[in-house]
This record gives structure tokens, C-alpha cells and sequence, in this order.
């Protein structure tokens, strides 16, 4: 497994595109007619004979799973039917490669466009497709174990934060972290399922590839945790950076829309 910097700083220079051509045809046997790099320092979009794709270079830091594991999940999603990018393998066969400090990972390129708050419309159907990742995810061999109790998750989180805080913010961090330990109540001490979650569902991480259809892209930021995680801050941050400028919370109808199909599932 690769060896990956857990912080922006310490990671070596983002991959040009030259070096991802480069890449494409050692690992893939494909010959790039054109390479882009969009806004994301981690994608391009790739044009070739055998069509268009996208390849991937996560550096580690955006999330906190290893990035081979990240691209071993979408692959699984994929061979279960879900709606999301199909991985290609390389010429060997795997499903990722390591480049300097990078994670290198191939995938189908959806046709669409991301959804905006132009997209509201299709927010049952986005909710039904995130309940149907939900299930594949729950199928996937590499979780260790389907249940165990939120406070598991949430003191790792509490734990993982203070150490990259600063003393003054750390401190009362670290209180709730004693407070959670000392005072389980029932609630925390239930076992609940836990999956390998998307933690991005928002807009722009979901495209609309045809009338009312969607299909959901960039796991990067993927974990295992409670199933819940991926419905917490759903609401606030489905239009969060939103590409018409119109940013806000969706409201109590729009949310129970996009949520309803996954809590009933």
C-alpha cells in the first residue's frame, strides 16, 4: 500500500498533465489525444481512442481512508450495479497504481452535469440512487464489521481532531471526548450498521446523466462509519458551493425528498 502525507503541505506537486499522459499510456496502454485538468488539482479528463475518461490522483490527505482501498470500493459499487463511474483496470489488471506520493486510478467518464440548485427536482430520484449505493456498501467484504456503536466513530473523530488543533481549540474538543466516554447513555451503546459512506453527498458530487436519471462520483473523502453519516449534514450542505452562486440549507420539504427514500430503505 502506498505511503501517502496526511496534509496538503508535505504532498510533492500536483501531477501535470505531460506526467499524466505519461502515466495513461505506461499503466493503461492508452494514447491520450488530450489531457485537461478542470478546477480539482486531482482530475483530468482524458479524450482517446478508446473514448473519454477520467483519471484520478488522490493524494491521501482529502479523506481518511487509503486511496486504494477508496478505488477498490467505487470498483465494488460498480460491479453492483450502483450508479457510479466504472473503474478501468490496467494493463496488469489493478485497479490503481502509485505515482510519487499519489494514488492513480482510471474511470469511465459520466455524461452529464453536475446538479445545482437549478436540479431540486431531482432530488427524490438522487435519494433513491444514494440508498441504492447504500445497500451495494453494505455487500462490501472489506468493511470489518456491519454494526457497532456511534460512540466507536465519534470519539475516533474527536480523537483524530485534537491532535491537529491548536491548544486552546483543542482543549474543550478533548473535554467532549472524557464527556463522551464517561456518560453512555442506551443510544450510544447501540449497535448500528455501518458501511463504507460517501461523506460529500451534495450537489456537485452527482450527476444528471439523463431525464431524471443520476449517478453520484468523487468517494474520494469515503469512510467507514455509521450509515447515518452521509444523512447528518446533508441538508446543509447539498447546495453548499453551489455552481449558480445560490448557496443555502435545503428547506424541511426539499430535505425530506432527498432522505426519505434512504431512511425507508
Amino acid at each position: 500500500m502506498t505511503s501517502f502525507p496526511r496534509d496538503r503541505e508535505s504532498t510533492s506537486p500536483m501531477v501535470t498533465t505531460e506526467e499524466a499522459a505519461d502515466i495513461l499510456w505506461k499503466h493503461w496502454g492508452i494514447a491520450a489525444v488530450q489531457v485537461e485538468r478542470p478546477t480539482s488539482r486531482n482530475v483530468h479528463f482524458v479524450r482517446s481512442a478508446q473514448g473519454n475518461s477520467v483519471l484520478r490522483t488522490n493524494p491521501g490527505w482529502d479523506g481518511p481512508s487509503p486511496p486504494e482501498l477508496i478505488v477498490r470500493f467505487v470498483d465494488h459499487l460498480s460491479s453492483s450495479g450502483a450508479p457510479v463511474p466504472k473503474t478501468v483496470p490496467t494493463l496488469n489488471g489493478e485497479f490503481s497504481v502509485p505515482y510519487r506520493d499519489y494514488t492513480v486510478s482510471l474511470g469511465g467518464l459520466l455524461l452529464g452535469q453536475p446538479l445545482d440548485s437549478r436540479h431540486l427536482d431531482y432530488l427524490k430520484k438522487a435519494g433513491k440512487v444514494l440508498a441504492s449505493i447504500h445497500k451495494a456498501a453494505g455487500l462490501f467484504q472489506e468493511q470489518p464489521v456491519r454494526e457497532r456503536p456511534v460512540h466507536r466513530w465519534a470519539q475516533g473523530r474527536l480523537s483524530s481532531a485534537i491532535g491537529r488543533l491548536d491548544e486552546e481549540i483543542a482543549q474543550p474538543v478533548h473535554e467532549l471526548a472524557q464527556l463522551l466516554e464517561s456518560s453512555h447513555t442506551a443510544a450510544l451503546d447501540a449497535s448500528v450498521p455501518w458501511i463504507f459512506c460517501h461523506r460529500d453527498v451534495r450537489a456537485a458530487n452527482v450527476i444528471g446523466v439523463g431525464t431524471g436519471s443520476v449517478a453520484f462520483t468523487d468517494f474520494s473523502g469515503g469512510e467507514f462509519s455509521p450509515a447515518l453519516v452521509d444523512l447528518v449534514m446533508t441538508r446543509h450542505q447539498w447546495l453548499m458551493g453551489d455552481f449558480m452562486g445560490k448557496s443555502r440549507p435545503l428547506n424541511v420539504a426539499e430535505a425530506r425528498d432527498l432522505l426519505q427514500p434512504i431512511t425507508t430503505v
